[in-house]
């Protein structure tokens, strides 16, 4: 529903400044029971600890939940899942990482 009001830039956005680091590890712990109930191993590895940016804090705690929840669905029991912060210069790179079955190649 959201990608269609993107699409037809009917999507408000709401960007604040905030730090990006507590927000995504908020979303982390929300997954914590799950990782313990299935078995899963998970880390939330950053190389900052304060990334200030501006995001809408709706949209993207609804994009990170559906990452993450998508993972544990394809994840088998004793597997792992990580979620990675990367800066760069101009950029901040996030990574969703897992042993699923993964999504299968496009030709």
């Amino acid at each position: 529903m959201d990608f269609r009001k993107a699409e037809t830039n009917h999507l408000q956005l709401n960007p604040i400044k905030q730090d990006l680091i507590p927000f995504l590890q908020n979303i982390y712990e929300s997954f914590r029971e799950m990782s313990q109930s299935k078995n899963i191993q998970m880390s939330f590895v950053h190389d900052e600890d304060f990334i200030a940016l501006h995001f809408d804090e709706q949209q993207l705690e609804k994009v990170f939940f559906n990452l993450l929840a998508n993972a544990f669905k394809f994840t088998p029991e004793g597997g792992f899942i990580q979620l990675q912060v990367i800066t760069r210069t101009n950029d901040v790179i996030i990574k969703v990482t897992d042993n699923g079955r993964g999504i299968a190649p496009v030709y």
